[in-house]
């Protein structure tokens, strides 16, 4: 059997592989072989990476493998629109039979262990899931972007996941970091790339400010400005952060697929 690591992966939702397969052909990464995605009623609760055969897991390709894992993870969340929070990503399984200690015993760390559960996802097949991985940046300032994304995507409270995605926004569209730039480029950009997106518009709350202000910027401010020490019994508020995580996500990965 190939060296291999499995991470156990919490908080992903709302993507899954529709293929009975799960296993595709890592492409573009030095001395990894495949890659299966281990999944438990729909939902992506693992990932083994398996390496050549003659590949000797060390601490160097350890952490490689872990930023290697995290951007795609990132590619996954972003592209294809999973729902994101509290996300860990940990080394729960190692295999490396060709480090053998001086006691002569080949290290194998504890087994995985999946929790069940069970939820609606949306279906992809595996070939999609490849192509993400081979789409997994080489640049190092493309990789710093998706690895500031997925630490975004470790926050658990949604509020504050929410107000993190947007400074993250701005630093992506406005190099002077405006809010005015970030409705300009929803406006102008982002609203007019797909019939569907069509984020709305309002005036903005500003005293003696006549603008409109983009969905995203007016309730980032409303939540900036307010008192949430309810806000986990607010069930209508609750639901418009939630769906503001997904939309501001869909804004930052439209912006990272034009840069260059």
């Amino acid at each position: 059997m190939n060296p291999y690591i499995v991470y156990k992966i919490n908080g992903i939702e709302s993507v899954c592989v529709s293929d009975d397969s799960r296993v595709f052909s890592a492409v573009g990464q030095e001395k990894i072989e495949s890659v299966e995605l281990l999944i438990v009623d729909y939902k992506i609760q693992g990932i083994k990476v398996s390496f050549e055969p003659d590949t000797v897991i060390d601490a160097q390709l350890e952490d490689s493998t872990y930023q290697i894992v995290s951007l795609f993870l990132a590619n996954v969340i972003g592209q294809l629109d999973g729902i994101a929070g509290g996300l860990t990503i940990t080394a729960s399984k190692t295999h490396n039979p060709n480090l053998v200690k001086e006691d002569g015993v080949i290290r194998v760390s504890e087994r995985l262990v999946i929790n069940e559960s069970l939820s609606i996802h949306i279906q992809y097949p595996i070939e999609r899931f490849g192509e993400l991985f081979s789409e997994i940046p080489t640049d190092e300032s493309k990789k710093e972007q998706l690895v500031l994304f997925v630490n975004i995507m470790k926050i658990e409270d949604d509020v504050v996941r929410f107000l993190m995605q947007y400074e993250y926004l701005m630093t992506l569209v406005s190099p002077k970091h405006s809010q005015k730039e970030v409705t300009a480029f929803i406006r102008d950009q982002f609203n007019p790339s797909v019939a569907f997106n069509n984020i709305g518009f309002h005036p903005t709350r500003r005293p003696n400010c006549t603008n409109d202000e983009d969905d995203i910027t007016y309730f980032r401010n409303q939540l900036a400005h307010s008192d949430l020490s309810s806000y986990t019994e607010n069930k209508e508020l609750k639901q418009t952060v939630a769906l503001m995580n997904q939309v501001i996500k869909r804004v930052i990965f439209f912006r990272l697929n034009q840069l260059p």
